[in-house]
């Protein structure tokens, strides 16, 4: 009789037959066979069946690592019917981990995958004796395949593992006899030993706060015998192609990271020799990583792998050997072992800074990746490099001195290797520029240290001479050159300030080469702010002419962000430049209106010129038809492009006085109140709202010979719809604005829409959620309150709650009112609310007596503290249920007691000399007090 192995073996022949009929039927019985129990075991059976085909077997390994992660537990993420039972589980246990010494190291990968999935859920409940086993492979060593497959899945669920687990007496000692005995066992296996000893190290970290001192004690026995074979794998000779080797290293490295940060008392006594065996690890590196990933004359990164197939790069290495140093900069214990070869340190740093031919070719192609890179700090030695510097001045006393000494050799070597005719000269030169633009903010604060350690003035004036004003300079240099000087900018005194902006405008005319473009528009965003206005009119043209947005695709929102700020620095140019610069600007706008930064960047730049008098209505004259067009005709765009020109929109009315206000309401608020009554999305909504909140006064209403009724009949239609109970909060936020904009500015006009609009905000109130939408609407509500509180209740009392709620509207206006006044933010906002609920109590209203809110209940644990704003949105409270009368009394009680803490606050910040005398805000008018107080007198 066929037993289940030979069975299952043949539904998967089928399966991988090349016939596509044959193929969908093994596939389809593998499917339905995969339901019934039994399966799972048969699948570890076949797998381990030495006389079937590899790939059947691998087959077989990767559904049942499917089987598992499906069927094993109805915990699992991905679980289906049905589970796995009991005794199958157990019959899988027992026969799997004998696939972990297959011959074939893919079988093993398989199978160790495999028990690491059964083990997240079963070890050590339903499976204690499996760490058992596996220690006891690794620490017998009788066959090594079977030790490489125990270590490979072991390293795959150690994370799974509890404290008392790790702790077996043979697993550390296990792993340590794997790690010191190179000639018995590969690379890859060792790495995979300290792998798991990292594993075991943070997860011992988290539970020594905890430990008693002996067990602390013996943890710390455990590590210590691990720090000579540390130095013994990083003493080993590094070669060009030992990718092996490099992993080893890799994890010693990230082993002693961890050590050093959690185990620091473990590792003290060992850190010399160690440091020892780094500096002499990050000397012998420099010259592969130098010919190999610098120069690429040795192709070692090109997707080499150790013996289990894992790719190990070399940079990688690296920027693991930076990250040990930066662990040791940081902190104040390992730091003195440092200072004697800090000099060094920075010195060989800059070596390693180098720009790679890669990255050269890359950025060289794409002046995006460039800025990404640039910008985005991605992984790279170069960032490493960048970070440990930053440490080291952050650290170390006297660093600006030694990182001057460090960039002074460097740029000797530079110049000694251009003098001897090296093409690559300029890499170095490069990487000492980039060393100081990644410390510049320490070497800026730093008091002092621009004289007497680092003489930036110096400094500056050799990068102006040999980088921005030597004929044919490297364009990688140049851009760097540029960099610096923006970095640099607060350093740079007028005359050289001036010198470095006028290099940056004739290197836009002279060259289109990415990073000089982007080096140059990074100087002039930094730099045309400080320069002295009379030395910076005679440049404003020529950079206006270099940054015209013209320039490639590739550098266009550093040329926006440039345009942005030269718009910024002179009104007067900036509307001479206008006809030129607006309809390029519009349509780069509308170009790339879905990306975000470069939108962003374009509305600055509009933004900028609408703020100019003189060129602003040239440029509503050139905007508003294109920008009309499009919201008239939201269907036939998208979302994004409507969105952004009701933004484009607010900016032209922004800063506009009322004339200039006229042309933008005449061409655009029709429009603008239509889209409001017919779209959807949020955005639009929330720009349209904006448009509404920029509205001029009554006069509006008849702006462009409009009939006055008509365009207040469409603003109502539009605030109707925003209040609309049916639309969203998020589309709704700006509504209360709108309705608080109308109130000031044309409240006689409102007085015979009132009653409808009155309730329309009372539905709205009721049915948000949304803390902003609802703060905005309860300050429509002081603001009728103001005008007139009796009237305001009488209006409340009358109307029933809307929805489903109990009573009226003034005890639901009250009962939101009341709790969520805590949330206001800003003194106008407090103010404003605070003494409309105190005319309402002023108002002696009878509705207001019957009105119900909730209160703090008087148990509520507050350890004797003032109950003050902050705190009341903090503390968990227990609520009763009061009169609204009382509710607002003891609302009005506790914010005069804070608004009372805060003047004593400032007064005795006076008095320690802090700031200057502030003047005094009232929280409540004078005859509130009567109220409050009714025994003492106005």
């Amino acid at each position: 009789m066929e037993d289940q192995s030979s069975q299952i073996g043949r539904v998967l022949s089928a399966a991988l037959d090349a016939n596509p009929e044959v193929r969908q039927k093994g596939e389809a019985l593998i499917k339905s066979l995969s339901l019934h129990p039994g399966f799972g075991h048969a699948l570890v059976q076949a797998s381990l069946r030495q006389e079937f085909p590899i790939g059947l077997r691998q087959m077989a390994a990767v559904l049942l690592k499917q089987f598992i992660k499906a069927h094993w537990t109805p915990e699992a993420k991905h679980f289906e019917e049905p589970v796995v039972g009991d005794e199958e589980k157990a019959a899988i246990r027992r026969d799997l981990v004998a696939g972990l010494g297959d011959s074939d190291s893919r079988m093993r990968a398989a199978v160790g995958m495999a028990v690491a999935g059964i083990a997240k859920w079963d070890v050590p409940a339903a499976w204690p004796q499996l760490l058992g086993q596996l220690v006891t492979v690794i620490s017998e060593r009788k066959d090594q395949r079977a030790v490489h497959g125990a270590v490979r899945c072991l390293s795959m669920f150690v994370d799974e593992l509890e404290d008392k687990q790790v702790l077996q007496a043979t697993l550390f000692p296990a792993l340590l006899a794997i790690v010191n005995s190179p000639s018995e066992y590969g690379a890859s296996v060792r790495r995979r030993a300290l792998q798991i000893v990292h594993s075991m190290a943070v997860m011992l970290a988290g539970v020594q706060s905890s430990a008693d001192k002996e067990s602390s004690k013996a943890i710390g026995a455990l590590l210590d015998a691990w720090f000579q074979p540390f130095c013994v794998m990083l003493s080993q000779p590094t070669t060009a192609h030992d990718v092996g080797g490099w992993g080893v290293k890799l994890e010693v490295l990230r082993l002693l990271v961890a050590l050093t940060t959690n185990w620091r008392r473990v590792v003290q006594p060992h850190m010399p020799a160690l440091l020892q065996h780094c500096w002499t690890l990050m000397h012998s590196c420099f010259p592969i990583y130098l010919t190999a990933v610098v120069l690429h004359q040795d192709d070692i990164d090109e997707g080499l792998a150790d013996s289990d197939g894992d790719v190990v790069e070399f940079e990688v290495l690296i920027s693991q050997m930076f990250e040990f140093i930066l662990t040791l900069v940081g902190n104040s214990k390992f730091l003195p072992l440092l200072e004697p070869v800090l000099p060094e340190l920075a010195y060989m740093t800059i070596g390693y800074m180098q720009m790679t031919t890669d990255q050269e070719e890359n950025w060289a192609e794409d002046p995006n990746v460039y800025v990404a890179d640039e910008e985005d700090d991605i992984f790279s030695v170069r960032t490493s490099g960048e970070l440990v510097l930053e440490e080291v001045l952050r650290q170390a006393d006297g660093a600006a001195g030694t990182l001057a000494g460090a960039v002074r050799r460097r740029l000797d070597e530079a110049a000694a290797a251009q003098a001897a005719g090296d093409a690559g000269w300029w890499r170095l030169r490069e990487a000492a520029l980039l060393a100081v633009g990644a410390v510049s903010d320490a070497l800026l604060e730093a008091p002092g240290a621009s004289d007497a350690d680092f003489d930036l003035g110096s400094f500056l004036q050799n990068v102006l001479a040999q980088d921005l004003q030597a004929p044919d300079p490297p364009p990688f240099l140049v851009g760097r050159a540029l960099w610096v000087a923006s970095r640099l900018a607060p350093a740079l005194g007028g005359e050289r300030l001036v010198q470095y902006l006028q290099a940056a405008v004739d290197v836009l005319k002279s060259s289109s080469f990415g990073a000089v473009q982007v080096g140059a528009c990074r100087a002039i965003v930094s730099l045309v702010p400080r320069a002295p206005a009379p030395a910076l009119q005679p440049l404003l043209d020529p950079i206006y002419e270099g940054t015209a947005p013209s320039s490639p695709c590739e550098t266009l929102h550093m040329v926006l962000e440039a345009l942005a700020a030269v718009v910024g620095a002179d009104g007067g140019a900036g509307a001479r430049w206008e006809p030129r610069l607006s309809p390029a600007v519009l349509q780069l706008w509308a170009q790339h209106v879905k990306d975000p930064l470069l939108s962003m960047d374009a509305v600055a730049v509009i933004e900028g010129l609408a703020s100019i008098p003189a060129a602003l209505p040239s440029l509503q004259e050139r905007a508003l038809p294109h920008l009309v067009g499009i919201l008239g005709a939201p269907e036939a765009g998208n979302p994004t492009l409507t969105e952004g020109a009701l933004d484009v929109t607010c900016a032209l009315l922004r800063p506009a006085a009322p004339e200039q206000a006229a042309r933008v309401h005449s061409a655009a608020s029709g429009t603008v109140m239509a889209l409001v009554l017919r779209a959807d999305d949020p955005g639009i909504l929330q720009s349209a709202s904006e448009i509404l909140v920029r509205i001029g006064g009554e006069d509006l209403l008849s702006w462009g010979g409009a009939d006055p009724a008509q365009t207040l009949h469409a603003l109502l239609q539009a605030v109707a719809r925003l209040l609309h109970p049916d639309v969203g909060d998020s589309p709704s936020l700006g509504v209360g604005e709108v309705i608080s904009t109308m109130l000031r500015k044309m409240p006689g006009r409102l007085a015979g829409a009132m009653p409808e609009v009155l309730a329309a905000v009372v539905a709205k109130l009721a049915a948000a959620q949304s803390s902003p939408l609802i703060t905005s609407l309860l300050i429509v509500l002081a603001q009728l309150a103001h005008a007139d509180a009796r009237q305001l209740l009488d209006f409340l009392a009358s109307q029933p709650a809307p929805g489903i709620s109990a009573g009226n509207a003034l005890e639901m206006v009250m009962r939101i009112w009341t709790e969520r006044q805590i949330e206001l933010r800003g003194v106008y906002e407090i103010n404003l609310t605070s003494t409309a609920l105190a005319a309402l109590l002023a108002s002696g209203h009878p509705a207001l007596a019957e009105a119900k809110a909730r209160r703090t209940h008087p148990g509520t644990n507050l350890h004797g503290a003032i109950r003050t704003r902050s705190r009341a949105a903090t503390q968990a409270e227990q609520w009763q249920v009061v009169s609204a009368r009382v509710k607002i009394f003891a609302l009005l009680a506790d914010m005069l007691i804070e608004a009372r803490e805060g003047a004593h606050v400032r007064h005795s910040l006076l008095n320690f000399g802090f700031g200057t005398a502030c003047p005094t805000v009232h929280l409540f008018p004078a005859g509130i007090f009567m109220v409050l107080y009714p025994c003492e007198g106005p």
